[in-house]
């Protein structure tokens, strides 16, 4: 599978619950794909006007596909994940999740070993104590030469996900 089949099935993939774009600039940074989901929950008691509760959570994913990675593009990959990150939430007081998945794709094998770099890679970030919400940046790199990914533990929904892709 190449990068840009890759790149299409996911496309197809995420259609259903997510709103696409392709070649979207976040930052200084250019992404291939960029999918987004809001969703918002309420309760009511008796009628719309009573509400007991409302929250949002919302997660995206920012695909990104290149040809090999090095030491430079993987820091600058990284820093510019955290920075469109933090330019994407607004915290507030229904704001519960954010969650961002920030996805290398590549066709060739890694020239040098950055498991442990990519699979200990989190950032996560609580608003005013947890009350406005929490942001959570999560990195991965998927081969699409070996059908392999590299991703952090608590991303196992990932693997199904890109398995079928």
């Amino acid at each position: 599978m190449t990068k840009l089949e890759f790149l299409n099935k996911m496309k197809t993939q995420l259609y259903a619950c997510y709103d696409i774009e392709e070649q979207k600039q976040l930052g200084p940074s250019y992404y291939d794909l960029f999918a987004k989901s809001h969703i918002k929950n309420e309760k009511y008691f008796g009628s719309k006007s009573i509400n007991l509760y409302r929250f949002e959570n919302h997660e995206y994913y920012l695909i990104k596909s290149i040809d090999k990675i090095d030491d430079a593009f993987l820091t600058l990959f990284s820093k510019n994940l955290i920075a469109a990150s933090l330019g994407l939430v607004t915290p507030h007081q229904e704001h519960m999740s954010t969650i961002v998945h920030g996805i290398i794709v590549i066709d060739t094998d890694l020239e040098i070993d950055y498991t442990d770099v990519i699979k200990n890679f989190r950032y996560k970030k609580s608003f005013a104590f947890g009350f406005k919400g929490y942001l959570d940046v999560y990195l991965s790199v998927v081969n699409t030469s070996n059908q392999t990914i590299l991703r952090h533990r608590l991303q196992k929904q990932l693997d199904q996900f890109v398995a079928t892709a």
